[in-house]
């Protein structure tokens, strides 16, 4: 099993994040921690930053990588500004830079254990050996990968371990001194604790979603339906073939959001989102409106979780009738609440 990895590239500019400037040859990987906690700071929400606000700045990565990933922001036959050791530097003309995301909505853990493999995986690809690892306090003393030399959530000795383990083909790395068990179950999720994680926004949304549970071997359906449970969501017995078709135009009946952890609103992959359990969970705020003054004031700012949102007006784009999902906006969302103004081709 290896991670998974989205190539989103960032544009060449010469004296910018991503210079074009081809490797002379690769003597191995550099691990960094992003030292950035906020809400929704993951590996997607980092290629976005060096395809965007930061495509002009001589900072950059190969890799972001999170629980659920990595993001490819550069070809690993280039350079990336990440070592802080200059234009001449081995660290940056000569490693592959990873940065392990630390969001604190996100899982630290699991996000060093991909890290871990995918560090794995490009040294085999490059043909070094598991060894060729640096901190980027090596190159230059910063106090980088600042979590893993803290021993969070484990120490540089330990990483190194696990990156030696899946080079040499383990497909899941222990702890030094843990048990080794006779197979991957015993370190699979029950479905009550995978709710709490979706609930949490740890497996993003929509699509998305679905497809990090699958591919990591979950029940997707049983999931989500717990999630319903718990949000007191029940489904019509209308399925969405019913009353939708591909280019049918939809808005939807009153939906209520939901606090998880103090806050109806967080930022998921740098967007920010409004957890709306009738859609199936965190949906970006500019694609709903509030109902006038549901939540004490007249404004369209949910300033409290009494507030009633309505989707504004979207185009369904596919339709998966055997979960009841349509897909809006790129999102997969429960059809349930749909309601159809304009009937597709």
């Amino acid at each position: 099993m290896t991670v998974k990895i989205t190539k989103d590239y960032a544009p060449v500019v010469s004296s910018g994040a991503r210079p074009g400037i081809k490797m002379s040859k690769c003597i191995g990987v550099t691990i960094h921690n992003t030292d950035n906690s906020g809400v929704g700071a993951g590996a997607r929400a980092h290629a976005n930053l060096l395809k965007n606000s930061w495509k002009n700045k001589q900072q950059s990565w190969h890799f972001a990588v999170d629980e659920n990933g990595a993001y490819q922001s550069i070809p690993t036959d280039e350079i990336a500004w990440h070592a802080g050791d200059g234009g001449s530097g081995k660290g940056n003309t000569q490693t592959i830079a990873i940065e392990i995301c630390m969001n604190s909505d996100g899982d630290l853990e699991k996000a060093t254990d991909n890290a871990a493999q995918l560090a794995a995986q490009q040294l085999k690809k490059k043909g070094l050996s598991a060894d060729k690892l640096y901190q980027h306090h090596d190159w230059s003393g910063k106090n980088c990968p600042s979590q893993i030399r803290a021993g969070q959530p484990y120490d540089w000795s330990t990483f190194k371990s696990k990156v030696a383990a899946y080079y040499n083909g383990s497909t899941s790395a222990s702890k030094p001194g843990a048990g080794t068990g006779s197979g991957s179950s015993s370190s699979k999720k029950t479905v009550s604790q995978l709710a709490d994680e979706v609930i949490a926004g740890k497996w993003g949304n929509g699509t998305a979603r679905k497809e990090a549970l699958e591919s990591a071997g979950y029940d997707y359906a049983a999931v989500q339906a717990e999630v319903d449970r718990r949000y007191g969501v029940t489904s019509t017995t209308e399925k969405c073939d019913d009353i939708l078709t591909v280019g049918s135009v939809v808005t939807s009946k009153p939906m209520s959001i939901k606090a998880v952890n103090g806050s109806a609103i967080k930022y998921v992959d740098g967007v920010e989102c409004v957890n709306i359990p009738d859609l199936g969970g965190w949906f970006p705020t500019k694609y709903v409106s509030e109902y006038d003054s549901s939540d004490g004031k007249k404004d369209n700012y949910l300033a409290n979780t009494k507030a009633k949102v309505y989707l504004d007006n979207a185009t369904v784009e596919a339709i998966d009738i055997p979960n009841n999902l349509a897909k809006i906006h790129g999102i997969w969302c429960k059809a349930d609440p749909m309601i159809e103004i304009k009937e597709g081709k």
